[in-house]
């Protein structure tokens, strides 16, 4: 499998996950190591910021950094803009 068909394995992989991933879960289910897992995200979000700058909100993921790592956070298990979360 050559890298653009990698990237695209991890993208849908991340759009079908049903909860945040970190890198590692990413890494041990293609079998990489941590650092090439980043890398290929990295350029995931690169060459869709490069094809359209306003392509942020197109990424069909969130990437938050956290003490440790990195959590990526598919953006269909955000809640909706102006939906309450909780009771209230």
């Amino acid at each position: 499998m050559d890298e653009e068909e990698l990237k695209q394995k991890i993208v849908e992989f991340i759009q079908e996950a049903r909860r945040p991933l970190d890198i590692n879960h990413i890494a041990k289910h293609f079998d990489l190591s941590w650092w090439p897992t980043y890398r290929l995200i990295t350029e995931i979000i690169i060459e869709m910021l490069e094809s359209d700058p306003g392509g942020a909100a197109e990424l069909p993921f969130v990437l938050i950094k956290s003490t440790k790592s990195f959590i990526i956070f598919p953006k269909h298990l955000l809640p909706a803009a102006g939906a309450k979360i909780g009771g209230g």
